[in-house]
């Protein structure tokens, strides 16, 4: 039998976007929390409110703080055990377990982002002949580095002193490789994540043929599977529905 509160769990908020953000606290963290706020005659959950994973903290007494972020500001409270629904990921945290990845990613992105911005690696300054060298390294990070970042980020060239030559290692993206790189961290990413590198728009070259209808099916058995599994054996539990009665996903959608 349909459940009234498992059609709305939150007030206020879509059911898609409550399963929505679980499924990403459970991809991401590891853990997901629900609060509950309402009971019904039987005792069992009315209405719920999804909290912040790192807003729960559990103290070694087995007592839980919980800090709320609200329009009025933080506040502070302790909360009983059977006020939470605690949801436990089957997986490693994608935060964590591809946490390598994902640096690598960034420090990638930091690259390609340093050449759009006209500051290729490689490039360096020399006294001009007969010129007068700077004093200290300050010197040269006030008047010359400091203006000359700038005056990149700004516009397409920059101005060049008389004082000293500038020189470049004309480098391009695709000597330095790095969409090779970064496609082998989203790669990885996706391994760890199980889902198929095309969903991220890595082209593989091993696929021979599959159907529209069969990648959606891996996709919901394999790559979200255990989580639906997780979601619905905890909303199944005696604590949360009656006995007899279990929680599933529909799927006919």
């Amino acid at each position: 039998e349909p459940s009234s509160w498992l059609q709305q769990p939150e007030q206020h908020v879509p059911r898609s976007v409550t399963m929505t953000r679980t499924v990403e606290d459970l991809f991401y963290e590891g853990i997901a929390w629900w609060k509950i706020v309402g009971f019904d005659y039987r005792g069992f959950p009315s209405r719920v409110v999804r909290l912040d994973p790192r807003s729960v903290d559990v103290q070694k007494d087995g007592r839980v703080h919980v800090t709320l972020d609200g329009h009025r500001g933080t506040a502070e409270e302790w909360v009983r055990d059977n006020e939470l629904i605690r949801f436990d990921s089957p997986n490693d945290p994608l935060l964590t377990a591809g946490a390598r990845a994902i640096r690598q990613c960034l420090l990638l992105d930091r690259a390609a982002q340093r050449y759009a911005e006209g500051a290729p690696p490689g490039d360096f300054f020399t006294p001009a002949d007969d010129a007068d060298p700077f004093d200290d390294d300050d010197e040269v990070q006030t008047l010359l580095l400091d203006p000359w970042l700038q005056a990149r980020q700004t516009r397409s060239t920059a101005w060049i002193p008389s004082a000293v030559k500038y020189h470049s290692a004309s480098f391009n993206p695709e000597q330095l490789e790095l969409g090779k790189q970064r496609d082998h961290a989203v790669k990885e990413i996706a391994r760890v994540a199980g889902i198929d590198p095309e969903e991220l728009g890595i082209s593989t070259t091993s696929r021979t043929y599959a159907n529209h209808f069969d990648r959606r099916k891996n996709f919901l058995d394999f790559t979200l599977g255990g989580y639906r599994a997780a979601i619905e054996d905890r909303l199944s539990m005696g604590d949360v529905t009656p006995r007899g009665s279990f929680v599933r996903f529909d799927l006919d959608g």
